[in-house]
């Protein structure tokens, strides 16, 4: 038995491309080896099918990618621990001397199909396989069913599947925006980039929804690194020679979260995005116009000075941040009460929400008692609470104009509102803040348009000028 995974490589160099990540696609398969461990090097993964047997094998199955290139990673897998066994007869100075040549771990990574125990060792293998660069890898993914059973399709490739048709919507949607990454590491190129908008409240609640199912093989690769001892985009990354001699051992839990989700579905969309661009050059800036030959490039390198890139990135940061804000573990939430009895004036105050549970909340005082430091919502660690906060309510601001009223001081924790000002944010203002990534919590009485079935309603005057 034979099963397909699928890994993200962080980068990966060809002779045509630049600096460029790439999907690595490997099986392994039942077999019996010896069991072995890391030396100077990792090991190699002794149930990995090879290059050859692995096209044969995708060929078959209509599932060979286009443009694939043999590659060699280091994956950090789940593994089990295994001794290895004295031969009878061995004297006890052979023994010593066997012991000395042997690696000081020695196992398994576990075997194709084995699930995962909740007690387990995560080891360095290396594992040669395909690597497929963004473009094709947009194509491939595609072809993998979305449900069914499919006992030689690892669990990852149907999360691959899905990631890939979300990709596709955001698309549809017209949820994405240009972008410029300025890169500050010597050597590195900066890039132009399509990027998703993450902002409407279905598509962040899909992110955690992705993040909370990631599957540990899906981003289990370490970095490759050069003889120097520096990180590498470089050829290197596909001799198995060159690997064996620049990467000592090393292992890494694999990465999860929304901010590796989201890192992943940018890359999906910037692949298939940057293959259908023709840039419309007409009367633009000199500036604007390699920007958007870069957006339309197989590489998306900018070939401009570090200052004019610099320019160009700061803008579309803030071009973005304005509409969708940063992908982070906690967002700005406003949290309205009704008035007691008597009282004409609602009470609206700030608070940080948890994006992967919104029932994990904090009032605002607490992120300004915390400063410059973290605080934990639950088992969420929020880093610079008060900078996540203010960056809310300034988008906050640019949908809901009162909030103004209630950013008079430097550490804000609620206001006022009127009763025109509270209808309009629970009519309209409410959804709308929601899409731009604030989260709003009403009363359970006036959420979902409820007041009239309750018995409860906001009496209000508008002006002429807010009735349109």
């Amino acid at each position: 038995m034979s099963l397909l995974h699928a890994t993200w490589l962080p980068a990966i160099r060809t002779p045509t491309s630049t600096g460029r990540p790439a999907l690595l696609v490997w099986a392994d398969k039942w077999r019996v080896a010896t069991p072995d461990g890391p030396g100077i090097t990792p090991a190699i993964h002794p149930f990995i099918l090879n290059s050859e047997d692995l096209k044969s094998w995708l060929k078959a199955k209509d599932l060979l990618p286009d443009g694939i290139i043999d590659a060699t990673a280091c994956l950090t897998l789940p593994s089990r621990s295994l001794s290895v066994p004295v031969q009878p007869g061995d004297s006890p100075l052979e023994i010593q001397d066997d012991l000395e040549d042997k690696p000081l771990w020695t196992g398994f990574p576990l075997q194709a199909g084995e699930p995962i125990p909740k007690a387990h060792e995560c080891w360095p293998w290396q594992v040669h396989g395909l690597a497929i660069e963004p473009g094709a890898a947009t194509t491939w993914l595609s072809k993998l069913p979305l449900s069914g059973d499919h006992p030689d399709l690892a669990d990852e490739l149907r999360w691959w599947s899905h990631l890939q048709r979300w990709a596709l919507s955001i698309i549809a949607r017209g949820r994405w925006l240009p972008h410029v990454e300025f890169s500050k590491g010597e050597g590195y190129p900066h890039r132009a980039r399509w990027v998703p908008l993450l902002n409407r409240e279905d598509d962040r609640r899909r992110l955690e929804e992705f993040a909370a199912r990631l599957p540990l093989v899906a981003t289990c690769a370490l970095p490759w690194r050069e003889p120097t001892g520096r990180r590498s985009n470089r050829m290197t990354r596909l001799r198995p020679e060159a690997m064996r001699e620049a990467n000592p051992v090393a292992s890494c839990r694999p990465r999860s979260g929304r901010l590796r989700v989201a890192t992943l579905l940018g890359e999906l969309v910037d692949a298939q995005l940057r293959k259908g661009f023709e840039p419309n050059l007409e009367g633009l800036d000199p500036l604007l116009e390699t920007w958007q030959e870069a957006l339309g490039s197989e590489t998306g390198v900018i070939s401009l000075e570090d200052e004019a890139v610099e320019r160009l990135a700061t803008a579309s940061h803030h071009w973005r941040e304005g509409i969708a804000g940063n992908v982070a573990p906690a967002r700005a939430c406003l949290e309205l009460f009704i008035p007691e009895d008597g009282q004409e004036f609602w009470d609206l105050r700030f608070a940080l929400q948890a994006e992967a549970d919104p029932t994990l909340k904090l009032p605002a005082s607490a992120a300004w008692r915390t400063g410059a430091d973290f605080l934990q919502l639950g088992e969420v660690r929020v880093d610079q609470p008060g900078e996540v906060l203010l960056e809310g309510m300034g988008r906050a601001l640019s949908v809901f104009s009162p909030i103004e009223r209630g950013l008079e001081n430097a550490t804000p924790e609620g206001m006022q509102l009127t009763p025109a000002e509270a209808f309009v944010l629970v009519r309209t203002a409410a959804n709308q803040l929601r899409d731009v990534g604030v989260g709003v919590e009403l009363p359970k009485s006036l959420s979902g348009g409820l007041a009239s079935r309750l018995g409860l309603a906001i009496k209000a005057d508008l002006s002429e000028s807010s009735r349109g």
